[in-house]
């Protein structure tokens, strides 16, 4: 009995079991993750690994879980846990602590605190640099998340800059006809979009979308949210591109009714934005 209990105690076994969570969570068997992964959180704890990276890795694993359930404030908690030991075993500048802290970071977004999730994203950026060089995948995908939070506050120039950039890293290492490549194109549009530069805006978004119509097929969700960001932006361009708004933002709308129902919120984002373009031509006719 001793001996299974302290293999089932061992890092090796433990990783495994972080990996098998990981399986599981992408199976949507959310609760059964959460099950496997307090177990292996308590035999780490009980083995005194408290500053070992296994503990790091099954505390953002559970943190996953938690997020996934709805339960914010624990995901933080236990992230903030892992970051403390990847930092202090692993080091500032490891992919490990990257990870962690982007993972942080969008916990802390999803509650709200935007200053906290600028402030993570941008020490998890120093490490996806530090780590993995600027030219990164996943240093493109920081710098992605690090824009939403930037557009969230207000601050569209910066949004769009940071967005520019990770466009740039993607085109470089997958190319322009990659679907991450296009969703960082796409986002670069709705941040010129809040700066009010529509034109540009369009143009980003048009290509965006014949990416993803080509890469994800023209009934994929992902088109579908670029349709809608493209209809809104017509939308606001005046009366010549109304026509052509309303037919976009038709085809999301039809898009999102089929696969997600009519009423989920992105099925209602878009038919509340078709019903404003239908206003003002109505108004302009």
């Amino acid at each position: 009995m001793f001996a299974e209990q302290c293999e089932q105690r061992h890092p090796r076994v433990l990783t495994a079991i972080v990996a098998l969570a990981g399986a599981l969570r992408a199976q949507a068997r959310t609760h059964e993750a959460e099950e496997l992964l307090r177990s292996a959180l308590s035999s780490a704890e009980e083995t005194r690994v408290g500053t070992h990276p296994i503990l790091a890795a099954i505390l953002a694993g559970l943190a996953a879980v938690c997020l996934d359930l709805g339960r914010t404030d624990e995901a933080e908690a236990l992230l903030r846990r892992a970051a403390n030991i990847a930092t202090e075993v692993l080091g500032g500048a490891h992919p490990a602590t990257a990870a962690v802290l982007h993972n942080l970071a969008r916990a802390v977004e999803v509650g709200g605190k935007l200053d906290d999730a600028e402030s993570l994203y941008r020490r998890a950026l120093e490490a996806d640099v530090a780590s993995l060089g600027d030219e990164h995948a996943a240093t493109a995908r920081t710098l992605s998340n690090l824009g939403g939070v930037l557009r969230s506050r207000g601050l569209a120039s910066e949004a769009t800059s940071t967005f520019a950039r990770a466009h740039a890293i993607f085109a470089r290492r997958l190319g322009d006809a990659h679907p991450e490549t296009a969703r960082a194109l796409a986002n670069v549009g709705c941040a010129l979009v809040d700066s009010g530069e529509l034109s540009d805006a369009e143009g980003a978004l048009r290509r965006a979308l014949l990416v993803e119509e080509e890469a994800l097929g023209p009934v994929h969700l992902e088109t579908a949210t670029t349709l809608v960001n493209l209809g809104a932006c017509l939308a606001q361009q005046g009366q010549a591109k109304l026509d052509d708004a309303i037919r976009t933002l038709r085809r999301a709308a039809q898009i999102y009714r089929g696969t997600l129902g009519a009423s989920h919120a992105q099925t209602r984002i878009a038919l509340g934005w078709l019903k404003h373009a239908e206003a003002k031509r109505s108004t302009h006719s």
